[in-house]
């Protein structure tokens, strides 16, 4: 793990409750999915966003497509930090 990162990063996601859904149905997209503990703002089509809080993980989670933790962080980040963790790990082709 680089430096700073959170003790998610580099896991497997467990198939949690996401609005109603379960996480993994969400990755059969094929797309990353954001998953934050509170409503945030994001235009990004290519990314699917789902809320819900789980006191055990992390207030925000970027996973993979194939299931494992790209990025996480502990506190809620604001939008423009989350913009550019998904630029970073999803960018539009």
């Amino acid at each position: 793990h680089e430096r700073g990162e959170d003790r998610m990063v580099g896991r497997r996601m467990p198939d949690i409750e996401c609005d109603g859904k379960r996480l993994y149905e969400r990755l059969r997209e094929g797309k990353f999915v954001l998953v934050t503990a509170a409503p945030v703002t994001l235009d990004r089509p290519h990314v699917v966003h789902t809320v819900d809080k789980h006191p055990e993980l992390p207030d925000a989670m970027l996973v993979r497509p194939d299931g494992y933790v790209a990025w996480a962080s502990e506190r809620m980040p604001s939008s423009s930090e989350l913009s550019a963790v998904i630029d970073r790990w999803s960018p539009v082709a």
